[in-house]
């Protein structure tokens, strides 16, 4: 029987990787619908809708400041006024 480089057989690894991958898809398939599911609700009640309003926020705050001057938009009033 082969073992990996910590000594365990490594069919032992290989299941315990099928475990985590089985959970993470799991998790990512819950994520996936909870936001299907939140597209059916009214927009000023979507959760996934003040998020990205947040993160927008969030950008003009903390993102401009340290982009000033670096990046330069040719609109006025630029796009993330």
């Amino acid at each position: 029987m082969e073992t990996s480089a910590y000594g365990k057989p490594l069919n032992v690894h290989i299941v315990t990787l099928v475990e985590k991958t089985t959970h993470w898809l799991l998790l990512f398939g819950t994520l996936i619908l909870l936001t299907v599911l939140d597209s059916f609700r009214a927009p000023e009640n979507q959760l996934t809708a003040r998020t990205y309003i947040g993160a927008i926020h969030l950008y003009q705050r903390l993102g401009c400041p340290v982009l000033k001057g670096r990046v330069v938009c040719r609109f006025s009033p630029s796009c993330s006024e």
